[in-house]
């Protein structure tokens, strides 16, 4: 059995379309620990982005963000081939988390992870019909950690590195 919490709040901030987004994520196994193929993951594009989605993992997961979102440009009125693109916004971020197995955290031997980054987000449409967003992200893991692999028997080393991501919604 697992529950888990995902909250986010959106503040407006003190110019027009610009937001401050708190959020707070947690989760837990209950009942005794499960085997990994269970563990809730904290990393990734959708979690702390300065770190790889599987760097993360545990039984019970913890983590709080803030994010300041802007616009650059709320009219860029440019189209190339069949691309509308209409606005461009920048946000920074800045994340504090982990993930651990019960029995495995100690806050005297394990560390707070921490990143923080920026996106680039373009606002578009394509055909002027189907909304598209493009995005580009980069993110820098602060805290470096190892992280033990069982079914290979190997130690990953994590964090004190850049992670760039690129999609389109």
């Amino acid at each position: 059995l697992r529950a888990e919490l995902n909250w986010n709040e959106y503040i407006p901030f003190f110019f027009k379309n610009h937001t401050l987004t708190a959020t707070l994520r947690g989760g837990t196994t209950i009942g005794p620990p499960v085997d990994e193929f269970f563990d809730l993951y904290g990393g990734g594009l959708v979690g702390m982005k300065g770190y790889s989605f599987y760097a993360l993992g545990g039984n019970e997961l913890a983590s709080v963000g803030l994010e300041y979102r802007f616009p650059i440009s709320n009219n860029l009125d440019f189209r190339f081939l069949q691309m509308y693109f209409d606005k461009l916004y920048a946000s920074f971020y800045g994340d504090a988390g982990d993930a651990w197995t019960a029995g495995e955290w100690n806050p005297t031997l394990r560390k707070l992870k921490t990143d923080a980054g920026m996106e680039l987000r373009l606002e578009s449409w394509s055909w002027y019909a189907l909304p598209t967003r493009i995005f580009f992200n980069a993110a820098y893991g602060f805290t470096r950690f190892d992280r033990f692999v069982p079914n290979v028997n190997t130690t990953v080393t994590y964090g004190k590195e850049w992670r760039f991501y690129l999609g389109v919604l």
